[in-house]
Formats: structure tokens, sequence, C-alpha cells
């Protein structure tokens, strides 16, 4: 008489994984929203191992299936284990129907059938490969078998260099739940201005995304309605060809640029080469954004920047939490579909190597030829919901033809002041001219030599002395050994931002903001010194 699994481990002692050797597990970081995490009773992330003959490649070739199956539904587990069941000994087959036997294995332990969903990355220490599934839970109704749920800073106590790869798990728990969490949040509603940025990791390709809200590139806020009118797109546009440009999206979108520009670890001639994107805007839901290109929309391998407030995801990976999100229903079933047809077609390449007669190997070829094609048009209908895939598709081929340099848009305002601030203006309530957002020059000193002529940020009225001297240090760390050689082991806390007017010099407070200075400083020329 068979037995039911499920209800014999709740008397027996689940047999998860102490310590690592070099193989591939399967862990799941179920946190709660009160800062608890799921762990067993040597206080280890609930683990199983999978298979100890794998190659990093091969698991994250499979990890990107399992993310695709765990999005599409972890309730069908069991039933596409069953059609791998037959071949599991074969190859790439025989690694899904493990992995799938040990999500089972972790259902049945933890009493839940949604494990959550797989962090997209492999982690990795010393040949352990760790796959990461991640999830919100509520604590209310503790599993069974000894398993138990104890503070995250459980996790973190006495790591201080990981040994492992559960410490380097242990160490971003908490982040990794904080991220998933806003991966599952619809974008904010209104227009925004938005930087489009890919990044090479290894062999695969990823977007930079906005950390607070990563549904999303590095965004800022231009207005409360998300919708463009045409003659609004097509003033925003003459802007990028000559046109006045007189309009007030125009000033809101030239602050918003010149806030998100700030953020970009870029030297002042790479500023002057991003791009609008003229093609379209970006429509999701009652969120718009109007994309800037930089000058390499895909930036180099090995490129070291950084944005302030970033993360960079894979872009298949992005995808489809982008559409979960926005179309929930359809994307869930394009996953289940396109996930079963792939299985289909790995077991029927296995069928035609071991099929002997001809006749047969004819016929399961022809089924194949059919699967596959019919799996190419379901990614080609996936592929028109890839709006940001796209538009690197259109940069690659096109170019310059779909973007415009964004150059004067960023030294658009009513006035044309030819000093070492430049400002976007807009009128208040009071009728008074307040700065929203400008570009602050700084010059070279004997203390801190710059190599080009200047170093130029765009700055917002809330940006501070102190802001622009660690965006100033930044810059040169990253400049090569003059800047470094300056400034690497200096105490930055020494520093000082320092105006000069007529040979009168004058040290800006690090909490004053710069663009709110007086005149005549508001027209100085900036200098960072050391203090005394």
């Amino acid at each position: 008489k068979p037995r039911n699994k499920s209800l014999s481990r709740i008397f027996t002692s689940p047999k998860f994984v102490k310590t690592l050797n070099r193989s591939l597990y399967l862990s799941v970081v179920h946190c709660t929203q009160n800062g608890k995490v799921l762990l067993t009773d040597f206080d280890k992330l609930p683990t199983i191992e999978v298979e100890d003959l794998v190659t990093a490649p091969s698991a994250e070739t499979e990890l990107l299936w399992l993310f695709k199956h765990a999005l599409a539904g972890w309730p069908s587990t069991r039933e596409l284990r069953e059609e791998l069941a037959p071949h599991e000994g074969v190859g790439g087959i025989g690694l899904r129907y493990k992995l799938l036997s040990a999500a089972i294995y972790l259902q049945d332990c933890l009493s839940c059938n949604d494990l959550g969903i797989p962090y997209y990355r492999l982690v990795k220490k010393n040949g352990q490969l760790l796959i990461l599934l991640i999830k919100t839970v509520d604590p209310s109704t503790p599993p069974f078998g000894g398993i138990h749920f104890r503070n995250l800073s459980t996790l973190t106590s006495g790591i201080v260099q990981p040994k492992d790869a559960f410490d380097i798990a242990n160490l971003n728990a908490s982040d990794l739940q904080t991220v998933y969490e806003r991966f599952e949040q619809p974008p904010t509603p209104g227009l925004f201005v938005g930087l489009l940025l890919f990044k090479m990791k290894g062999e695969e390709l990823e977007i930079v995304v906005d950390k607070s809200s990563p549904l999303l590139p590095p965004l800022e806020y231009v207005r409360e309605v998300g919708h463009v009118t045409l003659e609004e797109w097509d003033c925003l546009r003459g802007i990028q060809h000559g046109g006045p440009g007189n309009s007030v999206l125009c000033k809101q979108v030239s602050a918003a640029a010149c806030a998100l520009l700030s953020r970009v670890q870029d030297t002042e001639s790479d500023i002057d080469n991003y791009a609008i994107y003229t093609k379209t805007i970006i429509e999701l839901g009652g969120t718009s954004v109007i994309l800037i290109i930089p000058p390499q929309v895909v930036a180099p391998l090995g490129y070291d920047g950084d944005i302030d407030g970033t993360i960079s995801v894979p872009l298949q990976n992005y995808e489809i939490f982008l559409n979960r999100v926005c179309r929930g229903d359809l994307t869930r079933s394009m996953l289940h579909v396109t996930t079963h047809m792939n299985t289909c077609h790995a077991i029927l390449a296995q069928m035609i190597r071991q099929t002997i007669n001809s006749e047969q190997s004819e016929q399961l070829r022809l089924c194949q030829d059919k699967l596959k094609s019919m799996h190419e048009e379901m990614c080609a209908v996936w592929s028109e919901y890839c709006y940001f895939s796209g538009v690197l598709s259109e940069c690659m081929k096109e170019g310059e033809q779909c973007a415009r340099s964004i150059s004067d848009l960023l030294r658009y305002a009513p006035n044309s002041p030819a000093t070492s601030i430049s400002d976007t203006l807009t009128s208040g309530t009071d009728g008074q001219t307040h700065k929203q957002s400008g570009v602050v020059r700084i010059y070279s000193s004997e203390d801190v030599p710059v190599i080009s002529p200047c170093i130029k940020l765009h700055i917002t009225h809330t940006t501070t002395s102190r802001d622009v001297i660690n965006s100033v240090i930044r810059k040169l760390r990253r400049q090569g050994a003059a800047g470094r050689l300056a400034v690497e082991d200096c105490d930055l806390t020494n520093l000082c931002l320092v105006a000069c007017v007529s040979n009168v010099k004058h040290h800006i407070p690090d909490t004053v903001q710069i663009l709110q200075l007086g005149q005549p400083w508001i027209n100085a020329k900036f200098h960072i010194r050391f203090i005394g």
C-alpha cells in the first residue's frame, strides 16, 4: 500500500545539508517581514544536494530554466518530473530531473508548494554552487521537523570573510529579500527620465536597474501625468534639431536629466555624448519613461563603473520580472508552455540519439523540427513584450538615427550664463525664480589636480558641498594614476570646496547647497583643497 511521503516526513527529521562540498545545491531563503529567516536545527538555510558532477555553465543554463518554471508555477513540478523520469540518467535532462526532485523534497519538508523565486545568479565559492529560492513568508504557520525561524542577524554573526557559499548567502539574505519584494511592486505611475545601460558579465548581458524600483532603469521623476501628447513629444525632439523647446515639459525633462546624469560617474566629454531615444516613449500601464542612451549602450567587458543606487540584472530574467508584474496571467501561460516545449524538445533529441531504426529516427526529427518551429513562434510573440531588448536592438542597428544628442537639452535654460554653474530654472508659486538643477565645474588645484581642464557635475537643488567633493573623488579614482596619486589615501574629511572670485577665496561649508549660493559666489571658480 503506498504511503503518503508528506505525512511520513512530519515524523522524521529532514536530511538537510550541514556542510557544503564541490556540488550543486538547492537552498531556500524564506524570510518574514519582521526580520526573521527559516533555519534548520543546526542554524543553516534548508539545503538539499542536487548533483556533485556539474559545471558552473551547465548549472547556470538550468538555473534560467528553473527560474522560468518557478514563475510559471511550482504546483506543476511533480507533473514535469514524471515527464522526465524515463530519461533521468541522460545529461541535461538528468540534471533537471534531480533539480525537480530536490524541489519536491523541499516542498514536502516545508509543507508548501510555492518555494519562491530562484535568485538569478548562482552563489559560487570553492566549487560550491548554490541556487537560492527567495520568498517572504508568514511565520504564523511554522513548518514541521524542527525547522524554526530565527533573527536574520543569526546568519551573519561571526562572519568576517566568507568561507563557503553558505556564508555568502547568509551575508546577502536580507538584501536579496528586499530586492525581490520590490520586483513584485508595480512601477510608480507618472512620467520619468530613465538611463538605459547594459553590461556584459561573462557571456551574459545584464541591464542596470534602479535598486529602489528594480522593474525600471535608473530614473528621475518628471511629473505625475505619464501621458505625453504628440505636441509635447515633437517639441522635446525639436530641441535636438535646434528648435526652441519652449514648453513646460522641456524644462521639466531638462531638470530631471541633469539630476539623473549627476549620478553617472563619467567624464565631461562622455556626458556630452549622451542622447535621447527618439523612436518612442516606453509605456508600462500608467508609467512612461523617456530613455537616455549613453555613448556605449552596452558597456565593454570589464567595465567597473558605477551609478549610485543601482544594481544589474540578467536581461532575460529582468524581462520576465517586468512582464510578470505588468501582464501576470499572460506571462505565466507563456512561461508554462515554453518550459514544457523546451523539455519535450530535449527529450526528443535524446530519443533520436537512441533510435536505431532510420525510419523512426526521421519521424522523430520531423516532430522535433515542428516543435522547434512552434517554440520559435512563441519566442517571437514574447519578444514583442521585451521593450528594453527591442530598444537595444534598434540602437545597435540604427545608431544615431534612433537617438539625438542630449547636450542641447542639458544646456537649455531661459538665461545663458557663461559661469561655473549653468542652471535650469523654474518659477515658483511665489513668483520668484528658483534653481532646480544645474552643472557645476570643478577646476584643478595644487591639492587635488584634475587631469582634464575641469570636471563637470550635474547637480540638483539638494546637492551639497560634501556631495560635490565625494563625486569628484570618485571620478578622479576612475581616471588613472594622476588622479589616484593625489587622493587615494587622503582623509576625505580634510577636503573642502573652495570658491574663488577675483583672487578672493571662500570656504564652502559641507552642508551648503551649491545652487542656493548667493552673489558673487554662485559665479565663482570652484576648487577642492585641503582644510588649512
